[in-house]
């Protein structure tokens, strides 16, 4: 009896001599041959183009990946980041425009900038990443996002996701935000002070203060569902995009250095510019504006007021203007005699008997249909590429020198002749009316 025993433990320490021996030939990351599984081929494919690794075979060396800081995986159809957690240095990862349904980073705890936009991530953990300050989700299927942890996040990009709520209150160091594209009612950034650039179009915001965002230079909420909208603290704001909801009014008197304006398509009666003379681009049109006085606007360039109902619209001091959209209004006269740097001009559907554009010489597009043109005097704008003239009470037209017209629709006049220099200059493009001739004219 005592025999066996003997022998049975003399069996059990062979067996634990042999394993601690077999054990110690495995591996270890001590190992210069220690390795980590990469399952996904284009992962590995990928780190080998980076020179992370050298071969096909489903693994990497775990002492090449302890060097690895940066991560560039933009756009290589990878399916899986199996591996990732490995990288234990790793502080900067853009694995944007994947096809990744899941990203574990828990072990990533170094990151400091992570961008997995355009992926198809319907849970995204960052709790473990105390020292990320940028991050980028933009195009996934997040429906809850909690960055409460990071309080270092200085940039935020969660557009196009399922986000009932965004709680930023605890990120109080952000610059940038951008949430557009979800499924928010509301949005609280009053603790978010540093705030330069917020945008968080098509939502369904009932509100949105920002009395304490005094940093605020850029601006986008436009298609939100807001009733009214307070910027009058936000004196360096220069780029303002609210149109799409349902405003009856807007103040923008305390906006002195506001260049770009878009505040179509909602519900203004009235719009006072006279403060805001550094405006460049101003976007207004699907209003009920009677009025618009731009008479401090000299830096205009670019000017959308189309689909009110303007009787008259003064341009003379808008020398800078290139391009005006005027048309669906009640004008009855416009004068462009001082705008020579005009391109692109919309006067359709008005009421104007008379249109002269012999000093527009740098227009390359005129759209004057549905007005009550009985002539058009286009000699003098050999630029023109594109013409729309129908529906007027034209009764002659001279192409002679709109050698680069491209197209031309003059249906639905009175015209019997089309001058040109030549009957080869005729495009497939040009539509006129089937009494309409061609003639060269000398």
């Amino acid at each position: 009896m005592n025999l066996r025993r003997l022998l049975f433990c003399l069996l059990a320490l062979l067996n634990f001599i042999v394993g601690a021996c077999r054990k110690s030939d495995e591996p270890t990351p001590e190992d210069p041959n220690f390795s980590i599984e990469i399952p996904d081929p284009a992962f590995e494919k990928a780190l080998i183009d980076l020179g992370i690794d050298k071969a096909q075979d489903g693994r990497v060396l775990f002492t090449a990946i302890q060097r690895v800081t940066s991560l560039n995986l933009f756009n290589k159809g990878i399916r899986s980041l199996q591996g990732i957690e490995s990288f234990a240095k790793l502080a900067i990862l853009d694995c944007s425009l994947n096809n990744l349904s899941s990203l574990d980073l828990s072990h990533n705890t170094a990151l400091t900038s992570l961008e997995c936009n355009g992926n198809q991530l319907s849970n995204l953990d960052v709790s473990t990443l105390p020292s990320l300050s940028r991050l980028g989700c933009s195009a996934n299927k997040l429906g809850k996002l909690n960055v409460g942890s990071n309080t270092k996040l200085t940039h935020l990009d969660c557009s196009s996701n399922n986000l009932a709520s965004l709680d930023i209150s605890r990120n109080t160091s952000l610059t940038l935000l951008y949430g557009n594209t979800n499924k928010l009612t509301s949005l609280n950034v009053e603790k978010n002070t540093a705030l330069g650039f917020l945008s968080c179009a098509d939502n369904a915001l009932s509100e949105l203060k920002l009395a304490t965002n005094t940093q605020l230079i850029y601006l986008n909420c436009r298609n939100t569902k807001l009733t009214n909208l307070n910027i009058s603290k936000n004196a360096i704001l220069t780029k303002l995009i609210c149109s799409e909801n349902l405003l009856t009014d807007l103040d923008i008197t305390n906006n002195k250095i506001l260049t770009y304006l878009a505040c179509s398509s909602n519900k203004l009666n009235s719009l006072n510019l006279t403060r805001n003379t550094a405006i460049t681009d101003l976007y207004c049109a699907n209003n009920n504006l009677a009025q618009l006085d731009l008479s401090k606007q000299k830096a205009l360039t670019y000017l959308a007021c189309n689909n009110n109902t303007l009787a008259s619209l003064n341009i003379d001091t808008t020398t800078a203007l290139t391009y005006l959209n005027c048309s669906s209004n009640k004008l009855t006269n416009l004068n462009t005699n001082r705008n020579q740097a005009l391109k692109t001009l919309f006067v359709g559907l008005n009421r104007l008997t008379n249109l002269d554009v012999r000093n527009n010489i740098n227009l390359t597009y005129l759209s004057c249909s549905a007005n009550k043109l009985s002539s058009l005097d286009i000699t003098k704008n050999p630029a023109l590429t594109e013409l729309y003239c129908a529906n007027t009470t034209l009764t002659s037209l001279d192409l002679r020198n709109n050698l680069t017209l491209q197209w031309l629709v003059c249906t639905d006049n009175s015209i019997r002749t089309i001058c040109v220099s030549n009957l080869a200059n005729v495009k497939t493009t040009w539509l006129k009316d089937e009494s309409t001739s061609y003639q060269v004219c000398r």
